[in-house]
């Protein structure tokens, strides 16, 4: 049986290969903690203070845990014959570095990554931006800019999307 947002894009997008599996720093088994609003949904648990800054206490309520199969980016390249990833996008609530994480022998060619990034805690073990920042110039990286900065509840900017490129990628000819 389908289920969730595999379901929704097996049905909505025939064009499109889905697969189900969630993607990290190593494969492995691990537990999706699937929530009452399913864009939350996550490989880490929800933080007590997440409710703190969510517009809805409920939001990251998990109300199931289910186990799946995790891949690292670099081992489903290479069983799906992928070399190059012109643009890696990423959207892993809390798990992006992760997902990045598993592309380590990749990064000579992804000279792109667009991910979240968040400046607070929503997840057990999510690095807050300044960490994902630091450890993206670690991996030679740098930030272009933020993008989509309307996430905010209250007081608080919550997430973003930042764009960073390789450091050895050609700037624009001038």
């Amino acid at each position: 049986m389908l289920r969730g947002s595999y379901a929704r894009m097996s049905h909505t997008c025939p064009n499109v290969r889905v697969h189900e599996i969630a993607l990290g720093d190593t494969d492995k088994t691990a537990e999706l903690h699937v929530n009452r609003m399913s864009e939350t949904n996550s490989l880490l648990s929800t933080h007590p203070d997440s409710a703190t800054f969510n517009q809805s206490a409920k939001m990251q309520e998990t109300i199931d845990v289910i186990q799946v199969p995790v891949r690292t980016i670099a081992a489903f390249c290479k069983e799906q014959g992928i070399a190059r990833i012109d643009i890696l996008k990423t959207d892993a609530q809390g798990y992006d570095l992760k997902v990045i994480e598993g592309a380590a022998n990749m990064f000579g060619v992804i000279p792109i990554i667009y991910a979240e990034a968040t400046f607070v805690h929503c997840y057990n073990g999510q690095p807050t931006f300044g960490a994902f920042h630091d450890r993206m110039n670690d991996l030679g990286y740098r930030l272009v800019d933020l993008y989509e900065t309307g996430f905010r509840t209250r007081y608080y900017q919550l997430s973003c999307n930042a764009l960073f490129v390789r450091e050895d990628v050609p700037g624009p000819r001038r």
